[in-house]
Order: structure tokens, then C-alpha cells, then sequence
């Protein structure tokens, strides 16, 4: 049986995930979605299915940058969400930062020193890679990290 509210697995009448009334005798034959408890009435049966926790949303703005943040910021559940909105604007800021560093690098070195500039971009997107893993293990923990210079632009924007 799961919550119709948050899609938890649920025993009992509530949820100890969210605290949502749950309909007793549900069965798992529904396949992760739950109908609502309609009996005697003539509206048609409600259908919910568990959706994604704003962790694991502000996680994905970061691991797939651009897609997931406009998307995000696009689909309503999120959209008005003051942590998915800050996780979003904070990555798609960064990843504009990050391009522009990694063209000023090419653009300052690359025609005197090729191999420099090779490996100063190498650098650059290991640092890059390990921010955005520390970012998105922090937002899964529901932890908010404001980045220095973007990150009060992000807050403005939530």
C-alpha cells in the first residue's frame, strides 16, 4: 500500500512519511498508483502517483545542468518551490560561469600555449565535476550551499 499524497510505502490509516490519510485495504495491483476512496460518489476515481521529493529535484538540477533547471522551473509542482527555484537558477548561473571560464581559458592561453591551455581546461572541469557532485549530495540532504558571486543572483530569483 502506498500514500496517495507522497507515494510512500504506507501501512496502517496514515502515512509516517507525510501524515496523509491512507485508504485501508489498497493492494499493491495498481503498480505504484493509488486510486482515491470514491465509494458512493459519482465522480470519477482520482489517480496519484508519486511524484519526486524536492531533494531529489535540486540533486538533478545540478547532475543534468540546463535540461533539468528549465524543466524544473517550467513544471508546476516545482516551479513554485523556493528550494527547487534557488537549485535551479544557482545551476543554470554556473553553468554559464563555467562556459565562460572555460572559453576565457582557451581564448587567453590557447594561442600561445596549446598544451597549457589543455591542461589548465582539464583542471578546470575536474573542479567544475567535483562543486556540482558536492552541490548535489548537499541538496539531496535538503542542505542549501550559496556559491560566492551566483548564488546571491539565485536568491534573488527565488
Amino acid at each position: 500500500m502506498f500514500c496517495p499524497k507522497c507515494g510512500a510505502p504506507a501501512e496502517g490509516k496514515f502515512c509516517e512519511k507525510c501524515g496523509a490519510a491512507v485508504q485501508a485495504g489498497g493492494g499493491g495491483s495498481t503498480g505504484g498508483f493509488s486510486m482515491g476512496n470514491n465509494a458512493g460518489s459519482s465522480a470519477p476515481p482520482v489517480f496519484t502517483a508519486p511524484g519526486l521529493t524536492m531533494n531529489i529535484v535540486g540533486a538533478l538540477c545540478y547532475i543534468i545542468p540546463v535540461v533539468c533547471p528549465i524543466i524544473f522551473l517550467l513544471v508546476d509542482p516545482y516551479k513554485t518551490d523556493r528550494t527547487v527555484r534557488f537549485a535551479a537558477f544557482q545551476s543554470l548561473f554556473f553553468s554559464v560561469a563555467s562556459f565562460i571560464a572555460n572559453k576565457l581559458v582557451w581564448l587567453l592561453l590557447g594561442s600561445s600555449s596549446w598544451q597549457l591551455a589543455s591542461n589548465l581546461s582539464g583542471l578546470l572541469g575536474l573542479a567544475e565535476l567535483a562543486l556540482v557532485l558536492f552541490l548535489a549530495f548537499k541538496a539531496f540532504q535538503n542542505e542549501k550551499i550559496v556559491l560566492p558571486l551566483i548564488g546571491p543572483l539565485a536568491q534573488k530569483q527565488v
